[in-house]
């Protein structure tokens, strides 16, 4: 593939990026943007948002106003369109407002593994059921499945509704659930896609027919608008127009080639952004009189394992117990892990911990110490929370809002701030805490 072929296919392309960020940027100044759900930074908004408004939504007896007509359209516009065979009797729905607890989960390498909490249960009065998986957060991660569950769920419904229920997996951009999760057997599952522009059925062509269905019911219509929006500018979705003139553009016969070149190397470019990263990061703990206790951990570049680290220490103290780490325990469980940093026991023969309890027991700023100790909880980290005597702090921005995902490394806005400068330029103000009040040199 020539090079120039792909560069001129890009710069065309960022002509139409640039011209969606410019009308959305001039939405935004205009008040159109103006999103309830965003500005109430949701910690876990899977579990606190999206579940809830669905369940809420497919509610027939819900206070939304218009009965079973939003259920109607998910049936005719989701269901039909997954399995056209399928069978529910809208009129006698039930729906439960809470996770389904199906017991403590027992693992079975013969596929009969059981137990868990079902996101979403839809049944009937005649012995039919529709039970969704929600992963809104999984962008492809098979770190964020759970081992073995939807082979659990799918036995719970073989066992309570026999052939008369359906398995949805419902994801981002409606990817296929690794064999973690469904286990080495066949199971029957539907996926469903967030991402308007997947030519299967997506959840925002279904809140789009809700849309037009509740236009004479103004509240919960408003509810519907601006949970789609909120949708969008998470997902980072294109509005309507630039979104098919891209995708006109990038696979036009001309530029296909390129194109595919590109999606072959994505992995390869994500890898790269992470390294260059990791890499200024060590050049700027250095500035600062850190260095890295031994080369930093590689699955921090690649993202597909637990346990990632980089350990930085003062120049003369490379046997410290203590040490600045930037790292995680899990990619993706915002309850144990993510990317965090904080002063943490690593091991080593000369003790600090005495000189550091000094350093902390000075410190009278409340909105600076606490940067390495807000998340107090021990339970937080398990039995991970020795390792932070000092406690630790979730990567995820000054404000600490989670919709700015540092704490995923594979998160598309956390990529770009890598690349623009943003997260170095916020972990340059960590490094200012730990020379003022001379944590450097006691490490």
């Amino acid at each position: 593939m020539n090079l120039k072929t792909i560069e001129q296919l890009l710069q065309k392309a960022q002509i139409i990026l640039q011209e969606d960020k410019a009308e959305k940027k001039e939405r935004e100044a205009n008040g159109e943007y103006f999103n309830v759900f965003e500005n109430l930074h949701f910690t876990r908004p899977e579990e606190h948002l999206h579940t809830p408004i669905l369940r809420m939504l497919l509610d027939k007896n819900a206070n939304h106003g218009v009965g079973n007509y939003f259920l109607k359209a998910f049936i005719d516009v989701v269901v039909r369109k997954l399995n056209p065979n399928f069978q529910y009797d809208v009129s006698t729905s039930h729906v439960e407002y809470k996770d389904i607890y199906l017991g403590k989960k027992e693992i079975s390498e013969e596929g009969n593994s059981t137990g868990g909490k079902i996101d979403i249960l839809l049944y009937d009065e005649k012995g039919h059921a529709i039970i969704i998986e929600n992963k809104f957060d999984r962008y492809g991660n098979p770190a964020q499945e759970q081992p073995r569950q939807l082979e659990r769920y799918y036995n719970y419904g073989k066992e309570h509704y026999g052939d008369n229920f359906i398995l949805i997996y419902l994801t981002p951009s409606s990817q296929s659930a690794s064999e973690y999760s469904t286990g080495p057997n066949k199971i029957a599952y539907h996926t469903l896609s967030y991402d308007p522009s997947d030519k299967k059925p997506n959840i925002i062509s279904w809140l789009n027919k809700c849309l037009e269905i509740s236009k004479d019911f103004p509240r919960i219509h408003e509810v519907i608008k601006q949970y789609i929006t909120y949708i969008k500018n998470t997902r980072q979705i294109m509005e309507d127009k630039f979104q098919k003139e891209l995708l006109d553009l990038l696979l036009a016969p001309q530029n296909i080639d390129a194109t595919l070149s590109i999606l072959c190397n994505v992995q390869n470019i994500k890898q790269k952004i992470r390294r260059d990263f990791c890499d200024q990061l060590v050049s700027l703990a250095g500035e600062y009189g850190l260095e890295l206790r031994e080369p930093y951990d590689i699955d921090i570049v690649t993202w597909n394992k637990d346990y990632g680290w980089m350990i930085f220490l003062g120049k003369n103290k490379h046997q410290s117990q203590v040490g600045f780490v930037v790292g995680n325990f899990s990619r993706t469980n915002k309850g144990c892990g993510g990317m965090l940093y904080g002063l943490s026991i690593i091991n080593g023969d000369y003790s600090n911990i005495e000189e550091l309890k000094n350093v902390f027991k000075k410190s009278t700023i409340p909105d600076e110490q606490p940067l390495f100790s807000v998340e107090k909880d021990p339970s937080k980290l398990g039995n991970d929370w020795n390792q932070f005597p000092f406690g630790f702090s979730y990567l995820c921005g000054e404000k600490r809002e989670w919709n700015k995902n540092w704490f995923d490394w594979d998160d598309l806005q956390t990529l770009e701030d890598m690349r623009n400068g943003e997260l170095l330029k916020f972990m340059k103000t960590r490094f200012e805490i730990l020379k003022k009040y001379g944590i450097i040199e006691k490490l």
